[in-house]
């Protein structure tokens, strides 16, 4: 419950984690932000950790404090700026990468277009033509075009998860995904 509270309030966009404070009772000592309670401690808590409540409630309060400062570091302006950033990057990346497999493929359609004249011979059963140079260019440009949407795909199914992992609320997708692709891999 109190890590559920601490990470609702961690989102927060106008997140202050010095104002989280104590208030006491006769019976319970509480942390709370604003007007919410995010932690709750009695005599018997402090008793299990062999001090006083006041103490334990100080020490809870600085671990708390020092945890929303990393998320409002984690969330803040700069840093989101950073990740729409390297989003962009990522993608320019993934589009120079099509590019350039689109260009050596048209490369290599080329030179298995020059193949026809110099290398390739028909192929044939006693006197029937099986396949004809033609027809030998075509099958080589269909497996080469094959080929090239493979390695687009692949190229895909890893700056997909890569773009997931750029922010911190899809990171655990991310992980998912790659273990989808790694763990048959392995």
């Amino acid at each position: 419950m109190t890590s559920v509270a601490i990470t609702e309030l961690g989102k927060r966009f106008n997140l202050h984690p010095d104002s989280l404070y104590i208030e006491s009772s006769d019976i319970v000592t509480d942390l709370m932000y604003g007007d919410k309670v995010i932690m709750s401690l009695i005599d018997q808590d402090a008793l299990w950790k062999n001090s006083t409540r006041e103490q334990l409630a100080v020490h809870h309060r600085k671990v708390i404090v020092d945890k929303l400062k990393v998320m409002k570091e984690e969330r803040s302006l700069w840093q989101l700026g950073k990740r729409v950033l390297y989003f962009i990057l990522v993608l320019i990346g993934q589009y120079f990468l099509f590019r350039l497999t689109n260009w050596l493929f048209k490369k290599l359609k080329l030179r298995i277009q020059r193949l026809k004249d110099t290398k390739l011979k028909p192929f044939s059963i006693q006197d029937y033509e099986l396949l004809d140079t033609q027809k030998q260019v075509n099958l080589l440009v269909f497996l080469a075009n094959l080929l090239r949407y493979v390695f687009m795909l692949l190229q895909l199914l890893l700056t997909v998860p890569l773009l997931f992992a750029i922010f911190p609320q899809t990171k655990n997708l991310a992980y998912q995904l790659f273990s989808y692709i790694w763990d048959p891999i392995k």
